[in-house]
């Protein structure tokens, strides 16, 4: 695939974009399945957006992933497409050495950016950014304040009403895949922890004859990896009406015993081990007070009987991430330690219908990872100008780092050399310094890549 061909989807993707860009521009309307979007975010854009070949797609999928959670999506985009259109310009042979050089001048351009603490009022119009209504904002700063630093998490769920509801309560919460297709409350649960993969349901037959002595309270089965013929017979079963059981991954990002033995000290477990507990004895089952388990999340609260254990197997967690060498490793240790000791807190958001509530969590985590983001590594003041005037020594990525201002220069009408643009009010007024630091890290990669491998492909 050769690199001009990615041009026409590039230029496509801006025509879509740039309209709309900041408060500036005007509306955008789109229309897919009888659906019409008003105003539509980046996200909604580029996934309704169909490209024609398959450089294009590959695009597609590249400048979503620059956009990830977080606001200031276009910003991204504009910066990945002004680099790629400078290396189709300058020639396929002088790629390598150009890619390499926009490599190279990023970092010292990260380290450039000026960041301000992010004071109360500022986290407000962060969120306010995001698209929520004030009331809204100030119920998430709640959140974030009730949370305080890695010490707890932050749960969404459906709430009742049309509103926003802050709850905090002492739970483990953790990311896992859970067998079930929506969310289920379960109410005084049982967990069985197997150290191994389950593939037949031969392996977990005791647990479940076991489950006679339970008086009714569902049982959660957790494993490494739980194969389709165990994972058929616990569906079944708890279709029928059989048995009320349900069946949970460990998260691969934390894959190991490890996890495992994070979530026995919080339910009072012993981890089943092949061979070593053959009786499957009642004691050596786990048990909560309450479980939530949607696709992606298990929200655990304890009995109080079990949170002494949880708070040792934190205090040991936290000793031994000391004697670890490897920074990422220390802050993997530390946020297990605080997921068992942490509070958390719940944000409930309600809406009129599904619809409405569905989108409003979307506004929600947005504005929950911006100002979150914002309080711990501070904010950007006028981020669209700020990057306009950064110095940079390397010309196309300081041309690319000014292309989302000369966007706003050309949706206002006015050359990018008048110097009052600078100081009228610019969308983005405040950016966290993480956020942006990420979106242009992505942008790059994005570009460089896009260069490179079309290079590479032609020889």
């Amino acid at each position: 695939m050769s690199l001009p061909l990615f041009i026409p989807s590039v230029e496509e993707v801006l025509s879509l974009l740039m309209k709309s860009h900041a408060s500036y521009g005007g509306t955008v309307l789109i229309s897919r399945s009888g659906t019409v979007w008003n105003n539509p975010s980046t996200k909604s854009i580029l996934n309704a957006w169909h490209p024609k070949d398959s450089a294009g797609r590959l695009l597609q999928t590249s400048f979503l992933d620059i956009c990830g959670n977080g606001d200031g999506c276009k910003l991204g985009v504009f910066i990945a497409c002004s680099l790629i259109r400078d290396f189709v310009r300058l020639g396929e042979s002088a790629h390598p050495d150009h890619t390499e050089k926009v490599k190279s001048a990023l970092p010292s351009v990260l380290d450039r950016i000026p960041s301000v603490h992010a004071s109360e009022n500022i986290l407000l119009d962060i969120g306010v950014g995001g698209g929520l209504d004030l009331g809204s904002v100030r119920s998430v700063a709640e959140a974030l304040t009730l949370s305080g630093a890695s010490s707890s998490h932050i749960s969404l769920e459906r709430g009742k009403g049309v509103g926003i509801e802050v709850e905090e309560s002492d739970s483990w919460v953790s990311n896992t895949r859970v067998h079930h297709d929506s969310e289920v409350y379960l109410s005084g649960a049982m967990f069985a922890l197997f150290s191994r993969p389950v593939f037949k349901v031969e392996q977990i037959l005791k647990a479940l004859e076991n489950m006679g002595s339970f008086e009714g309270r569902p049982l959660v089965v957790v494993a490494p990896i739980i194969g389709s013929e165990a994972l058929s017979t616990i569906n079944l079963n708890r279709s029928k009406g059989v048995l009320d059981v349900y069946a949970c991954e460990v998260p691969r990002v934390t894959w190991g015993r490890g996890w495992l033995d994070d979530l026995a000290s919080f339910t009072g477990a012993t981890v089943f081990d092949e061979g070593v507990y053959p009786e499957y004895l009642t004691e050596f089952f786990g048990s909560a007070l309450d479980v939530v388990l949607n696709r992606r999340e298990m929200v655990i609260t304890p009995y109080d009987d079990h949170t002494e254990s949880a708070s040792l197997r934190a205090d040991a967690l936290l000793r031994e991430a000391q004697t670890i060498p490897f920074a990422h490793t220390q802050d993997l240790w530390k946020k297990r330690a605080n997921a068992l000791t942490g509070t958390l807190v719940k944000i409930k958001v309600g809406g009129v219908t599904e619809a409405e509530a569905r989108w409003k969590r979307t506004l929600v985590e947005k504005s929950l990872t911006s100002m979150g983001d914002a309080s711990i590594n501070g904010c950007v003041k006028g981020v669209i100008p700020m990057l306009h005037q950064l110095p940079v020594e390397n010309p196309l990525l300081k041309k690319a780092l000014s292309f989302p201002y000369a966007v706003v220069c050309e949706n206002y009408n006015t050359s990018i050399a008048d110097k009052s643009m600078l100081t009228k009010p610019h969308a983005y007024d405040h950016f966290p310094t993480g956020r942006l630091k990420e979106l242009l890290t992505k942008a790059v990669s994005v570009a460089t890549t896009v260069g490179s491998v079309c290079h590479i492909t032609r020889r």
